[in-house]
């Protein structure tokens, strides 16, 4: 006869008791904790480790760059998407990460706030007078924008 406090059920190692889920602790585990005898580079070597991390970190970069390009393009009013679109477009591939992080700061702001600004309507918060924001109304006051499209 089966006790009451005994597991009704078994799915896969994983006990049901009481109506809890017992987890399975050996996949809470990553697995690069798992291995003990992983490869380490040798002193007087190039280090693999720093040269996959120089890809993924550049490889981060452009997926950040496609994305903004995207946002610049779809602002949400057509004179926005023309004043940071054709920016982005521009100079966006010449921009390192700070540069980037500056320019997703100016993209969170509204449309309204953002062409004022740029237009010289309003004044610019010091927060946002970054030297980003300073080359995206140089940008558009030098004329560049018109030769772009």
């Amino acid at each position: 006869m089966r006790r009451i406090s005994e597991p009704r059920h078994q799915w896969g190692g994983a006990r049901v008791a009481d109506g809890c889920l017992a987890r399975n602790r050996a996949a809470d585990i990553p697995l690069w904790d798992r291995y003990r005898d992983r490869p380490r580079p040798r002193p007087g070597f190039l280090c693999w480790q720093d040269m996959v991390e120089t890809e993924q970190d550049d490889a981060h970069l452009e997926m950040r760059r496609r994305r903004l390009r995207f946002r610049a393009w779809h602002r949400g009013t057509l004179e926005m998407d023309f004043v940071v679109g054709r920016f982005a477009d521009a100079e966006l591939d010449g921009m390192n990460g700070e540069e980037i992080a500056q320019l997703e700061a100016l993209m969170d702001l509204p449309d309204p706030d953002l062409f004022a600004w740029v237009v010289g309507q309003t004044e610019v918060p010091a927060q946002y007078d970054t030297p980003v924001f300073r080359r995206m109304v140089a940008f558009h006051r030098a004329g560049r924008a018109r030769q772009i499209g």
